[in-house]
């Protein structure tokens, strides 16, 4: 139970990092880049459908697990 809101808190900050601060998202993945891999350019460019997603995801499994 702990995991899933842990993972619904982590998807609506994402998401709203896609959606609000593009800027954040970008300079995070370059930081990435440098220390683990490449990321996907696809990811980056599609920014408002991936934060779409991560924001109904996260409220998804806050709201499965907070309303059971």
């Amino acid at each position: 139970m702990t995991i899933l809101t842990a993972i619904g808190v982590f998807s609506l900050v994402f998401g709203f990092l896609f959606l609000f601060s593009p800027a954040t998202i970008t300079l995070m993945a370059d930081w990435s880049d440098r220390m683990v891999a490449r990321t996907d350019d696809l990811i980056i460019s599609r920014k408002k459908p991936v934060g779409v997603f991560l924001v109904l995801a996260g409220l998804f499994m806050l709201g499965t697990t907070l309303l059971r």
